[in-house]
């Protein structure tokens, strides 16, 4: 655990917080003594009992809203205002070959992958400068730090690799104000959210033959969230060597 007095007591937001790796960064942030607000998009129970269980140990709001358009993203950080610490662990995968994608498809995956945490960079990072401290956590995925070819996810890792050209544009713009922009880029991570045929076929991919813990994830996003204004920009991988 990172030592209480980097973070405790900063406000923090974690867009689809809910579930999945999200899930395990709130409770990291909780851990840590952030006062929190855990967003989920439709599943009031789930968010519920993650709200009841971290609120033995910090302040925790919650708050239940469907996410369609990147402004959701920003009305979720108005709702929560002032915020200190903004993580985006929210992006739906589309798995369809380029001739199978329509262009519905494209504008969905862009705008929840690529428009959304845009959109949470251009409202909190210009704040949290203005403050003086912030801390802005993005996700991207597997393997997409650089350009690649993709038969499978092709419009999902178009905008994912988006993600970090937005991040290092953050970092530069908002160098010297005392926020840090940082992606974190997963491999397979053991979700809830798998199937069993998904946790198979992406077992059978890695390198060690084990999915990643989404603890072990949240970890890396807690040492982007208290590290110095010097970390700033990076895109960091967590998939054991794909």
């Amino acid at each position: 655990m990172i030592a209480k007095t980097q973070i405790a007591g900063k406000r923090a937001v974690v867009i689809g917080g809910s579930g999945g790796i999200g899930a395990a960064v709130s409770r990291e942030l909780a851990r840590n003594g952030c006062i929190l607000t855990v967003h989920g998009g439709h599943n009031h129970e789930r968010l519920a009992r993650l709200v009841s269980e971290l609120g033995r140990l910090t302040t925790v709001d919650a708050m239940i809203l469907p996410i369609t358009t990147a402004e959701h993203g920003v009305a979720v950080l108005e709702d929560a205002e002032p915020v200190d610490i903004a993580i985006v662990a929210y992006g739906p995968l589309l798995t369809a070959r380029l001739d199978s994608t329509s262009a519905h498809d494209w504008s969905r995956i862009v705008e929840m992958n690529l428009a959304l945490p845009g959109a949470v960079v251009s409202y909190a990072a210009p704040r949290m400068a203005a403050r003086g401290y912030g801390r802005i956590v993005l996700f991207g995925g597997t393997a997409t730090d650089t350009i690649r070819a993709y038969s499978e996810i092709p419009a999902y890792s178009a905008a994912k690799v988006g993600v970090s050209s937005l991040v290092r544009s953050a970092a530069r713009e908002f160098a010297g104000t005392g926020v840090t922009v940082n992606a974190v880029c997963p491999g397979y991570v053991d979700t809830e959210y798998l199937s069993e045929a998904e946790r198979l076929r992406y077992t059978a991919r890695t390198p060690d033959g084990k999915l990643i813990e989404a603890n072990l994830v949240a970890e890396l996003v807690m040492q982007l969230v208290c590290a110095s204004i010097d970390i700033s920009g990076n895109i960091l991988r967590i998939d054991k060597g794909m």
